[in-house]
């Protein structure tokens, strides 16, 4: 069965270390989504775009402009589930890809790099995900604020 195509950001899965931290921000300038990717402009939350460097965290919910914004920091071991544009374990399994899409509908780009905002774990397992088209995949941000190499490999 093929894979339908629901860019969603991204979901918080999991902390490799121990328990997840959630910390807040002002919003800024427009209405930010759970699941979004989020950037730090001037001491206010901005939804994260294909041409930011670093990104500093996930919506951890829905959050109105001037609003204080809750958010999962991109810290290292911090593993989130999101969509890929296509994937294969022969080619995608631990590339590094660019964050795509607006707010609301976040999503990894298998052919873009220039960012390399994440890096791709492996295959979401939930007996309905496969390979190919639009598949959930578990990734690590690699370029964020809050890694000391910030990705760029």
């Amino acid at each position: 069965m093929a894979n339908t195509t629901n860019p969603n950001g991204f979901k918080f899965v999991k902390n490799m270390y121990g328990e997840a931290v959630i910390l807040e921000m002002t919003n800024g300038s427009v209405a930010i989504k759970k699941g979004d990717t989020i950037v730090s402009g001037s001491g206010v939350a901005l939804i994260g775009t294909t041409s930011d460097e670093f990104i500093t965290g996930v919506a951890a919910a829905d959050c109105a402009i001037g609003g204080v914004l809750s958010y999962y920091p991109c810290l290292p071991g911090y593993v989130f589930e999101t969509e890929i544009t296509t994937y294969t374990v022969t080619t995608h399994l631990h590339g590094q890809y660019d964050v795509a899409g607006g707010t609301g509908v976040q999503y990894i780009d298998a052919g873009a790099h220039a960012e390399a905002h994440v890096v791709v774990l492996g295959l979401v397992e939930d007996g309905e995900n496969v390979t190919g088209a639009y598949a959930r995949v578990e990734v690590m941000f690699i370029a964020s604020t809050f890694t000391a190499n910030s990705g760029h490999a």
